[in-house]
Formats: structure tokens, sequence, C-alpha cells
């Protein structure tokens, strides 16, 4: 009996190779629940998609790369990762930002919009949401123009729905309930008011140097000053029903909390944390008479958007971040660099900078309540993905992608030579 001996190039064993482990992991997927995660590889270029798929139960690992004709510009900092194309036809432009499918690589368009040559856009310039029903909705002002055009997963070829201001900075922000867009640059004195259809534009005086935020029933805008001042500033809202406004207090810093507002005083004006009731209109102050070693405090955020029970105080010039707890006003030490990881109905879990290590932690949301570690791990400055609430995280360090393991104190490197990373599928 005869042997044959194939001889294969290499480069086709190892493309062979990595479509047996996609085929695997395919297969295994749909009778056991697997996790799967994606990482952008330093290969990438606008020109270049490279990602590398993993299962982390399973240690398998498939790297993709295709080119991108006429790519202009990627987004992966975010789910679902977007690509923009820009290809030039005489005196216009033809984009086309895409919704890349990881698993197979598949493109699948979210905007198309074509433009004159000079009008300028990268995918940071486009603002996209997911409506109520799943679908992905894109907006996109075009500075050269003013031009704001919208199109949505269904529905990719864009439509112009209004013409505003030129030459704004980042100037879209739409309601909570998707009912209306107000269009703002924070350098800009002025606020444009439409409704989803681009009629019925309302146009208000607004103060420079401003940020919009909605309220979060949508029916009030608030305006407050961009950065961390040490000075108080005029602090105006908008009332949408009655197209309105005014100038609420002067605050250094203000945020909404649940229906309510929050802001700072600075020190010149006594210094103090006070809540401004919604309803009432009284100003209540949480933290009275805020000292001179208070003034690291920069900002304040709701724990939760829809309440004002707990407050994140946020510090600066490497202070620690507290929680105060406004029926009470017992606070709560978090510790540095602060970032929270999950919120349950009873406490919040988060990882804190200790010396050289990073702890993750978890607090009791009960006045007085000291936190409890939960594990340590190396020292990273990147963000930590968590598959399953804080019990494992995916983290880039040193450019490996690296599994750690809070219920066992294990780091497993699971690749290397990534960039960015985030979860596909969460384990079960």
């Amino acid at each position: 009996m005869r042997f044959f001996r194939l001889r294969l190039p290499f480069s086709l064993l190892l493309t062979l190779t990595a479509a047996l482990m996609v085929g695997v992991s395919a297969q295994l997927g749909r009778s056991l629940a697997t996790t799967v995660v994606a990482a952008q590889l330093s290969d990438s270029r606008p020109d270049l998609v490279a990602y590398m798929l993993v299962d982390v139960e399973r240690r398998i690992t498939a790297s993709r790369a295709f080119d991108l004709p006429d790519g202009v510009d990627a987004r992966w900092w975010d789910y679902p990762p977007l690509v923009l194309q820009r290809h030039r036809r005489f005196e216009f432009a033809d984009w086309t930002l895409s919704i890349l499918d990881l698993r197979d690589g598949s493109l699948s368009p979210l905007m198309i919009l074509t433009t004159l040559d000079n009008a300028r856009i990268r995918v940071s310039d486009i603002l996209v949401r997911q409506l109520s029903d799943g679908r992905l909705h894109a907006s996109v002002y075009v500075p050269h123009s003013g031009e704001i055009w919208l199109s949505a997963s269904d529905a990719p070829h864009a439509f112009l729905r209004a013409t505003v201001e030129r030459n704004l900075t980042y100037p879209l922000f739409w309601s909570p309930d998707g009912t209306y867009l107000a269009v703002k640059a924070p350098e800009a004195a002025g606020l444009t008011l439409m409704d989803a259809s681009g009629s019925s534009l309302t146009q208000f005086e607004a103060p420079p140097a401003t940020w919009t935020s909605w309220s979060p029933d949508s029916s009030k805008i608030l305006l407050s000053p961009t950065g961390v001042m040490d000075y108080d500033e005029p602090v105006m809202v908008i009332y949408v029903a009655c197209a309105s406004a005014e100038v609420l207090v002067e605050a250094r810093f203000v945020t909404w909390c649940g229906q309510d507002i929050v802001y700072i005083r600075s020190q010149a004006s006594g210094g103090a944390l006070v809540r401004l009731d919604s309803t009432s209109g009284t100003h209540m102050e949480l933290l009275p008479g805020l000292s001179p070693d208070d003034a690291e405090l920069a900002s304040v955020y709701p724990l939760r958007a829809d309440s004002c029970g707990w407050l994140y105080l946020d510090g600066r010039f490497g202070t620690p971040r507290r929680l105060l707890h406004t029926a009470t006003g017992a606070l709560s030490e978090m510790g540095a660099d602060v970032r929270l990881i999950s919120l349950s109905a009873d406490s919040v879990t988060y990882v804190a900078l200790a010396d050289n290590d990073l702890e993750i932690r978890r607090l009791a949301l009960s006045p007085g309540a000291v936190h409890e570690v939960l594990a340590v791990l190396p020292r990273t400055f990147a963000d930590i993905r968590w598959i399953d609430g804080w019990q494992r995280g995916v983290f880039v360090d040193y450019r490996a992608l690296t599994l750690f393991d809070v219920r066992a104190l294990r780091s497993t490197d699971l690749t290397g030579q990534v960039v960015r990373a985030f979860v596909l599928s969460p384990s079960p």
C-alpha cells in the first residue's frame, strides 16, 4: 500500500487552523454557553480592519483582517464598532458609516451620505443611539454647511433634517425620549431647539462656555459651566413646553439629580453643596459651609440617574472620592482613582487605587458603611471590561489581553499585541 505525503504552504496551514478553531467554537457555542471577547489588533488602520476573537472558556483565538477601501476612520472604544469610508467623486464625497459584525466580519451600512468634497467628517462627529425598538439611529452635523442629517439601521440613506449655524463643535443633544433635538456648541452663545421632524425651530440666547444636558423626563434643558471652575457662573434652564428660559442660580458646578438639580457654590459664595427642588423651588444645603479643604470637590453626580438618594462626590488632585447619603448627610469614603463597575439595589462595586495595586471593593449603600476588599490586582491604566458583574473581567496589560478571575484570584494571559477589548457575549 502506498502512502502519500501532502505538503502545504505554512501560511495556508495557519489559515486552515484558524478556520477550524472558529468552526469548532461556533459549533460548541450552539450547545454550550460561552463568552466571546473581541480585541482590536495593533495592526489596525483606517483602511485595514484587524481584530481577534477569543473564546474565554476554551482559550480558542482566531485573528481576522481585511482591507477597507476608502477607509478614513473607525470607532473601537464602544460596541458595536463602527467604520467610516469616504469615496471621492469629482467635487463630491460619498460617506458610508457601517456597523462591523465581529463574528463574521460583515459590514452593515448605518448612514450613507453625500456631501461636497471639502466637508470633513469623523466617527466622533456622528451621534449614534439605540431606539426603543432596538434599531440604531445616527445623526451627523456637517460643520461646513450647518446641515443635520439623520439615518437608521433599517434606512441607511441619510435625509436632511435641518440647517443651522455653521462651524459648531459637537452640537447635537437628543432628549432622552427622542422627541426633541437641542443644537448648541459649548462655545456658542445660542441654542436651537427643534422637534424630531425638524420643524418648530426655536432660538434661545444662551451664555457661551456652557454644556447642554437634558432632564431625565425631557422637559427641561440645563446649561451648565464647562470645566471645573473655582468661581460661580450663571446657570440657565430652558423649559421646553413653554419655550422659556431663566437663570436659576450661580454656581461653579451643576448637574441633574433625578428631576432636581444639585450644584456647588464657590468659596466666595459661602461654599456649599446644594439641592434645588424642582417642584417647590427650595434650596437645601446638603453639605453646608464647605471648608477650603473641600475646594478639591470638583463635581458631583447621582449614583442612579433617576434618584437623588446617593451622590458620588468626585475630587481632584488625587483626593479621595466619597458617597453622600442625602437623607442623613452621612459620608462614606471610597478611595482614590475610583472607577465604578456595577450597581445593585443595596451596594456598589468599584475599582480603587491602593498604592501600586488596584483593589476591587464593594460598599453597602447604608449610612456609615465601610467598604470591603473583594480582590487585589496589578495596577493597570486600561479599562476593565467585566464579563459577569465583578466576578471576571478582561483588560489590556502591556498589550496583552488578560483575564482576571476575582473568585479564584488568578490572572491569565489570553493573547498578546492587542489595543482594545470588549465583551461580545456575556456568560450565563
